[in-house]
């Protein structure tokens, strides 16, 4: 299970990043024959809010936790070729 994450060098207890986790899918269809697939792709799909990752520092204050922002909800669709 996700737990808590501190987001500086000195594991101070107000800074940290609340567990999370995020729902996503990925469906593909794999040619027999030509080396080719297509694939759609979602992430995140109960649009949460999150921090992808933290900048870390010696250590944090409320005022500079840098959190950097993780994307909404997105869904992608691919072609791959295979040579």
């Amino acid at each position: 299970m996700p737990q808590d994450t501190p987001t500086d060098h000195a594991n101070s207890e107000s800074i940290y990043q609340d567990a999370y986790a995020l729902l996503g899918f990925r469906v593909e269809y794999l040619a027999p024959t030509n080396g080719w697939s297509v694939f759609v792709v979602g992430d995140n799909l109960t649009d949460r809010r999150h921090a992808s990752s933290s900048s870390m520092r010696h250590q944090a204050t409320a005022a500079q936790p840098g959190f950097l922002s993780g994307l909404g909800r997105n869904v992608s669709v691919g072609v791959s070729w295979f040579f």
